[in-house]
Formats: structure tokens, C-alpha cells, sequence
């Protein structure tokens, strides 16, 4: 293992630790790194999740002169010709940075060597006003099949998600937890100082304290959530108090936030109705006007949902004053849902772990099914929207525990 591999793991342990509630000095003092080094990363982290633990690139920003002034003129020759496609040779090709190489190499007679990099071909395009920017008008819906959820009924899905950090001037940060029901459009919001496992079990008690209890809870990969950044097979507080609570947790394909669209259009609701009309000196202030959002959404909601006929699961909110969460919950039986899209190699990766399906499969997605009670992971591929959905292959998962049944009394005593 490199220098530079031990030393992004280590990163990801000092933001492992941190999740589960450790202090930063705790952090740094076990991992023998200084302070400045613990809460640069974590700013990192913050801002660009794991991509921003890795180091940056230390190549030369500028273009270097050796490459004489015919390839760069044909460089520009080039994408003009594969841009316009007026040639028979020409036509359906593409015309980025890598296929501008290609043809300087296919058929201007260069080497590798003697072509700038894509990058630099990226910089001269940028430099020359050779950027096209693609028409909207002309964007096709993807033929792709997507495995998403599709609910029809009252409490049977909720998609949540963080907004943040956002900054007060001279208060600190404060992220902003968002639950939102799939069909009735009922938000509940809830402010914390950081992103932190027991926030979210904390959030999720008073959100299904006033939403009822849904069947599927929808959200994406963050490690608060998912399990450990590091620990294969690692189950988090907040899958131990859904699967308690007999709530099926489904964490959509990694950086794929479209999945969750329907919380990110009230996300871009909050920020423009919010956050970015008016300003706030503390956090009780925004607390108190996130409320009055959340209070005249309902409303709306309620109000436009009066017209529809509205089918609802029969569910239940959790009692006020309820404590289950506050003790070590076990590992109950039930499923955890995933949806993951095969790479290049046709693997998948699931709670740190990868598994191969099949190269054939290559950026399509699957829906993954962890049921704990058997112990099994079962994949499953839908073709298209009207096909079935077909179990491709299944496997024993052993977990760390023995998951304990479901009490569907226990729950609220």
C-alpha cells in the first residue's frame, strides 16, 4: 500500500470517528495528527464527501510550451471539423477533448506522444471560444430503466436529506434536515449543528412523531446513515432504529441525487424561499422561521391534496416522550434496499464491500435487497419499465450479529 493510499485511509478513519460522535481532539490526538490537519480535512469532507479527502492533483495549471504552435492549430482544426459534422467522415462522431486526440492520431499522423494531453486540449478549447453549450431543448429522456420507487399511497414512502453547511456570520454552521411523504408532499424540518448519527435518529423520532411511520424511508449514501465509512458489513443507528421500528431503509445509487427528487425540489424550495431572501442573526431565528415554512407548505399541501381521493397505508405516529432510540438498539430482522449501478469491471459495491454481477451489465442499475432475518443478499435487474423484475443472483450475507424478530408491539412500548 503507497504513502499516499495509508494516508487517505487514515483520513477517512479521523471522518469515521467523527460520525460517531467522537471530539476532534480525540480524533487527532489517536491518529498522532496535529489540529490544523484534522479540521482542514473536515472542511474538505463537508464540502465534497470522500472525493474531497484525496489529494489534489500537483500538475502545472499552465499550458506547456513544447507543444509547438501546428498541433495546437490542429488541435483547433480538429474539433471545428467534429464539431460541425459536415463530412461523411465526420458525421455521428463525438467531439470532446478524447476524440480529438483520436483523430490527430487516427488521421493527422501523430503519435501519443507528440498530442497534448486532454486536458490541455479541454484549456485550448476553452481558450479559442470552442465551448458548445448543449441545447435543453434538444436533451432526450434516457432510455435507461431506473429501479426507483414508485409509491401510490399515503405514508408508504418518505425520501429525507441535509442540506449544508450553511453558515450564520459569527453563530458557526448548521445543517438542515428534510423528511418529506412521497404522495401527501408533508415536510417536517429540524436544524442541527452538524451531521452526526444521533442527529439523524434524533430527526427521524420527531419527524415520525408528527408524520406517521412510513413503509420505505428513501436517502442517500452518507455514512451517518449507510454504516462506517471503513467497516464492511457495518450497520448504523439509523438502520437499527428503522428496521426496529419496521421500516424499510433504501439508500439510492451513489451520487445520483436526481433519485431523491422529490426532497431536492424542496430543498431548492427552501434555499429560494428561505435562505436566500432573507438574512438571520442566530440559529433560534431560523429555527423559528424553518418552522413557519414548514407550517404554510402543510398547509398548501393539505389543502391541494383536499381535492384528491388518496389512498393511505394504515400507520402510526410515535408516541411524544418516546425513548427506545436512546438505549443500544439491536439489529432487528427486516430488509435494507439499495440501488446500485454496475461499474466497469461489473462489480457493485454494498456497505463497503464490492461484489461481481456481471461486465454485460455495465451503468445499469439493480436493485439489492439485505434481508437480515435469512441473512441474504438478493440482486435483482429490471429491464425496462414493463418487463418483470428478475432475481439475478443471491448469496448468504452474514452479518456481525444475529438480527433479533420484529415486535411489531415492542416498538412503541
Amino acid at each position: 500500500m503507497g504513502k499516499n493510499q495509508k494516508e487517505y485511509l487514515r483520513r477517512l478513519r479521523a471522518m469515521d470517528l467523527y460520525s460517531q460522535g467522537l471530539k476532534p481532539i480525540q480524533i487527532y490526538k489517536k491518529l498522532r495528527r496535529s489540529e490544523r490537519w484534522f479540521f482542514k480535512h473536515l472542511k474538505n469532507y463537508r464540502l465534497y464527501g470522500t472525493a474531497g479527502l484525496k489529494d489534489k492533483s500537483k500538475r502545472p495549471k499552465k499550458l506547456n510550451t513544447r507543444y509547438i504552435h501546428k498541433v495546437i492549430n490542429d488541435v483547433i482544426e480538429v474539433r471545428k471539423d467534429l464539431s460541425r459534422a459536415e463530412t461523411e467522415e465526420t458525421k455521428y462522431k463525438f467531439f470532446g477533448a478524447r476524440a480529438v486526440r483520436q483523430e490527430l492520431i487516427d488521421n493527422r499522423e501523430y503519435s501519443d506522444e507528440q498530442i497534448p494531453k486532454e486536458r490541455w486540449i479541454n484549456h485550448i478549447i476553452k481558450r479559442e471560444g470552442l465551448i458548445i453549450k448543449p441545447d435543453k431543448r434538444r436533451r432526450r429522456k434516457s432510455n435507461k430503466f431506473y429501479p426507483l420507487l414508485k409509491p401510490t399511497k399515503v405514508n408508504e414512502s418518505h425520501q429525507m436529506d441535509i442540506v449544508g453547511p450553511r453558515y450564520i456570520k459569527g453563530r458557526g454552521p448548521f445543517f438542515s434536515y428534510h423528511l418529506k411523504d412521497i404522495v401527501n408532499h408533508q415536510v417536517f424540518l429540524e436544524q442541527y449543528p452538524e451531521q452526526l448519527a444521533v442527529y439523524v435518529v434524533d430527526f427521524f423520532i420527531k419527524a415520525w412523531q408528527r408524520l406517521k411511520i412510513p413503509v420505505y424511508l428513501q436517502m442517500d449514501n452518507h455514512c451517518t446513515a449507510s454504516g462506517s465509512l471503513t467497516h464492511k458489513r457495518s450497520i448504523s443507528k439509523v438502520v437499527r432504529l428503522c428496521l426496529f421500528l419496521g421500516v424499510q431503509p433504501v439508500f439510492i445509487a451513489d451520487e445520483k441525487p436526481w433519485m431523491n427528487g422529490s426532497i431536492e425540489s424542496f430543498n431548492s424550495l427552501f434555499d429560494k424561499k428561505l435562505w436566500q431572501k432573507y438574512q438571520f442573526e442566530t440559529h433560534t431565528s431560523l429555527h423559528r422561521e424553518a418552522k413557519i415554512l414548514e407550517i404554510r407548505h402543510n398547509e398548501y399541501q393539505a389543502y391541494s391534496n383536499s381535492k384528491k381521493k388518496l389512498e393511505e397505508i394504515e400507520s402510526q405516529v410515535l408516541p411524544f416522550g418516546y425513548d427506545k432510540h436512546l438505549k443500544e438498539l439491536p439489529l432487528t430482522e427486516g430488509k435494507i434496499h439499495f440501488i446500485r449501478q454496475v461499474d466497469e469491471k461489473g462489480e457493485i459495491s454494498i456497505l463497503n464491500e464490492n461484489f461481481f454481477i456481471d461486465q454485460s451489465l455495465f451503468t445499469d442499475y439493480l436493485w439489492v435487497t439485505v434481508d437480515t432475518g435469512r441473512e441474504v443478499c438478493n440482486i435483482y435487474y429490471q429491464e425496462s419499465e414493463d418487463s418483470p423484475r428478475i432475481l439475478i443472483k443471491s448469496f448468504p450475507y452474514k452479518l456481525r450479529e444475529k438480527a433479533v424478530p420484529f415486535d411489531p408491539n415492542n416498538r412503541f412500548l
